[in-house]
């Protein structure tokens, strides 16, 4: 997530980017791909260490 500051330091509003060529598509994925192996893992219980 990324915050865009106005002159007074406050966040303001900015456009959503919008993948146009294959390459965006390909990061874009790639991404979402990464977000949710690390949401998996957050969800994941520990072993228990007992």
């Amino acid at each position: 997530m990324m915050v865009a500051l106005n002159e007074d330091g406050s966040a303001m509003r900015i456009s959503r980017w919008e993948p146009i060529s294959d390459e965006d598509y390909a990061v874009a994925e790639k991404a979402r791909r990464i977000r949710d192996l690390r949401n998996a893992t957050l969800l994941t219980p520990s072993p228990d260490p007992m």
